[in-house]
């Protein structure tokens, strides 16, 4: 009997210490207003943090094109408590040293997005995070995991699957990807919708009413 409490105890303990290794890590990602955005356009790029009790989160974002920085409601929402925000330096081929931190003995726990990055960058490109540290309320790094993004830059196109002609294949794969972006979002409005179907069906009709 005796046995059977300790390993019951044993148990126990592993499970807040898997419980507790959880809670400690942190995810830190970009999440674009869109992926596909027409020559010229600026588009925003959130810095979305998640994670439990973080008092403070520093980053480097690597990328072309950054025009300006805002700090985001991630800590705003702790509202008996002041905040500070960093919107970094430019650095070779991005924004270094962007942080923001809570000021007081208070933490955040759940998804908020630390700041905002405006982007105009004509080619497009990958967007990244580099030297990332998540701190909680006593100072001490948590474990990180972090993922970046990749925007395309192109004009509106009809052809979706790239074979230089818009055909019925290309109403097949825009209905196939509703609700998502990419290729199929013609119109590069963010989503891959009826505007996009009824864009592409236009211009197939055209085609065959012309007998191109």
């Amino acid at each position: 009997m005796k046995s059977k409490q300790v390993s019951i105890m044993i148990v126990s303990l592993l499970i807040l210490l898997m419980a507790a290794a959880i809670g400690s890590a942190a995810t830190v990602e970009l999440v674009p207003e869109k992926n596909v955005a027409l020559p010229g356009e600026v588009i925003r790029i959130d810095v979305v943090v998640t994670g439990e009790d973080i008092a403070g989160v520093q980053i480097d974002l690597e990328g072309n094109g950054i025009s300006g920085v805002t700090e985001g409601d991630m800590f705003k929402g702790l509202t008996d408590y002041g905040t500070f925000f960093n919107g970094g330096q430019t650095i070779n081929g991005g924004v270094g040293n962007v942080y923001g931190l809570v000021l007081g003995k208070a933490n955040f726990s759940g998804v908020g997005v630390l700041a905002s990055f405006e982007v105009a960058e004509p080619n497009g490109g990958t967007y990244d995070l580099n030297n990332v540290i998540v701190a909680n309320a006593k100072g001490e790094a948590m474990d990180v995991q972090t993922m970046g993004c990749t925007v395309v830059v192109r004009e509106p196109s009809n052809d979706v699957n790239g074979n230089n002609v818009v055909d019925f294949a290309d109403l097949v794969l825009i209905g196939q990807n509703f609700g998502k972006a990419g290729a199929w979002d013609v119109n590069c409005d963010g989503v891959t919708d009826m505007g996009d179907m009824l864009d592409a069906a236009r211009e197939l009709a055209g085609l065959i009413t012309m007998g191109l």
